[in-house]
């Protein structure tokens, strides 16, 4: 919550108002890490009832808002600070990946199928395996927009190609890749990825002028998240995640989808939460700041 968070990093959030029942639940999270703040605390064996959760991506809250209904719940990482009922949040992310039909778009700052923190590196390809598989075997069109700053690691690169090369491997498999990069200045050549622009003095805060962001949305769900697409972020660091689904929705043969409001079919790509999410993705993928990873290497 500092000033280059709110003035110098490009982030993503979902405010919610006049929902007790949400933020009842957010409060739970709140709460096991106040408990876990505390002289001498440790993570018990049983989280106590008080703490526990019966919304989840099998038992969803069913929320609705501008007259338009979905199903909520919220994540959280490690799974030790899950208390019971509480999805884990990378157990949210493979569930949103495995229910994709159409598309599957991503926007993370960092993504490794690896631990990048630990004194050993550890292979970890939960996600990238099941990006694959939603590509090869179900014909899922995915892209990923991944951020490229002065902190990237170059190793990044060649497992982003990695998932990038199986494209057109067999009909319809399309993984595409983009990088997300903020020059440091007007005349600096980019580099290629996603790039937040920066003036010469921008360029001396650290850390930031960064596209921070983490979230994927697909035709029928959301998720805006708070960790890296690296396994230590879901192994042992805390974080939260909204998971959102257009609640009443159906697909035509055309393979667009709407959602019911007041009886009535909407095209979904104008009417919800998600399909706000949709449209920034398309934005930022199509911004003079993206580039192919293929330049890149």
């Amino acid at each position: 919550m500092d000033w280059r968070a709110l003035t110098q990093v490009k982030e993503m959030g979902i405010v919610g108002y006049n929902c007790s029942c949400l933020a009842e639940d957010i409060g739970k999270i709140f709460d096991v890490y106040w408990q876990l703040g505390e002289k001498g605390a440790k993570i018990p064996d049983h989280w106590p009832y008080e703490l526990h959760t019966k919304y989840n991506n099998n038992t969803p809250m069913n929320v609705v808002t501008n007259t338009t209904s979905y199903q909520v719940y919220i994540s959280s990482s490690p799974p030790p600070f899950s208390p019971d009922g509480r999805t884990d949040d990378i157990a949210a992310i493979l569930n949103v990946i495995q229910n994709a039909e159409k598309f599957i778009y991503i926007s993370v700052m960092d993504y490794f199928p690896l631990t990048i923190y630990t004194p050993k590196l550890q292979f970890w390809p939960l996600i990238d395996s099941a990006l694959r598989k939603a590509a090869l075997e179900h014909g899922v069109h995915i892209k990923l927009l991944i951020s490229k700053w002065t902190h990237s690691r170059k190793s990044e690169d060649y497992f982003l190609k990695s998932l990038a090369d199986i494209s057109n491997s067999y009909p319809k498999v399309s993984i595409e890749i983009r990088r997300f990069i903020v020059p440091a200045t007007k005349e600096q050549k980019p580099k290629l990825r996603f790039i937040v622009p920066a003036t010469k003095e921008q360029k001396q805060i650290p850390f930031a002028r960064v596209n921070h962001n983490k979230y994927m949305v697909t035709e029928t769900t959301a998720y805006i998240g708070t960790s890296n697409w690296a396994g230590d972020y879901f192994i042992n660091t805390a974080g939260v995640a909204f998971v959102l689904q257009d609640g009443d929705y159906f697909i035509n043969t055309a393979g667009v989808a709407f959602v019911l409001q007041d009886g009535v079919g909407v095209k979904n790509d104008s009417a919800t939460i998600r399909s706000q999410l949709q449209s920034v993705f398309e934005r930022d993928w199509n911004s003079n700041y993206s580039y192919p990873i293929e330049v890149l290497l």
